[in-house]
């Protein structure tokens, strides 16, 4: 856990003033643990379809620990609450696309459990709940629905340009297919499944490429084919990473991501 957590001084964090977001000091403490609860599956299981349905008590659970090891008042539920929903359904998507999708056909290999971030008994509930046919039903239609769709950012006001910069100073190249992840992953506004659906098959494509065989190329054919987009002759970002219409193949059937 973060600095800070289980100690008898809380954390110094806060609500904002419009009520929406936590800020203080010690914020980055207070997502890390956010994070660590939200991809813990004892507390808060990814056998459920969704955030939603998992038992009142549990998700209690993690509101309680998050207020008082951050010393948050109970208006600050619903923020808490929300941010924890945002990681955990963007930890579900990254165990599918990593370690279901590229062998859901091999089901000797989905027979075991790929990795100890993994609870060991929840294992077989997902794999069977995402070979279920009517949930693979439910994809196929949201998939040939987003055609319709915008997937917008989460990212709020922050301009793509310091998106860029922050992404560069993690080392990695902000071309379009690392924005339009970047500022789709994390924030507020991630009431979105068709948006994890796109990440999920993104991420997906990606696992499928060898590191040494991810060109800029071929980063930029998997953005492409997935999403489209015209350049933005005003800014390096392409408006398909701020607008995002999707097209191609991933907007036309079965070949697109499940839930």
């Amino acid at each position: 856990m973060p600095r800070g957590w289980g100690g008898d001084t809380p954390m110094t964090v806060f609500m904002a003033r419009d009520g929406r977001s936590i800020i203080g000091p010690d914020v980055k403490d207070y997502k890390s643990g956010v994070k660590v609860i939200a991809r813990n599956g004892m507390c808060l299981p990814l056998r459920y379809s969704s955030f939603q349905a998992i038992p009142e008590q549990l998700w209690q659970g993690a509101w309680i620990e998050i207020r008082d090891n951050c010393g948050l008042p109970d208006s600050a539920e619903k923020v808490v609450m929300a941010d924890l929903k945002d990681v955990w359904r963007h930890w579900k998507c990254i165990i599918k696309s990593t370690y279901f999708a590229p062998h859901q056909n091999d089901d000797e290999t989905l027979k075991k459990v790929p990795t100890d971030r993994i609870v060991a008994e929840e294992w077989p509930l997902l794999v069977q709940y995402w070979k279920d046919e009517k949930v693979k039903d439910i994809a196929r239609r949201n998939t040939n629905n987003s055609i319709k769709r915008k997937f917008p950012h989460r990212i709020g006001r922050k301009p793509f340009t310091a998106l860029a910069d922050e992404i560069k100073a993690t080392g990695k190249e902000p071309d379009n297919l690392e924005i339009w992840m970047s500022s789709r992953m994390n924030g507020r506004g991630g009431d979105d499944e068709m948006t994890d659906d796109i990440l999920a098959y993104l991420n997906d494509e990606l696992n499928k490429i060898l590191i040494d065989k991810r060109t800029p190329a071929a980063r930029e054919a998997l953005y492409r084919r997935a999403l489209g987009g015209k350049r933005n002759r005003k800014t390096t970002v392409d408006s398909a990473a701020s607008s995002a219409y999707p097209r191609s193949h991933l907007t036309r059937g079965p070949e697109g991501p499940d839930l």
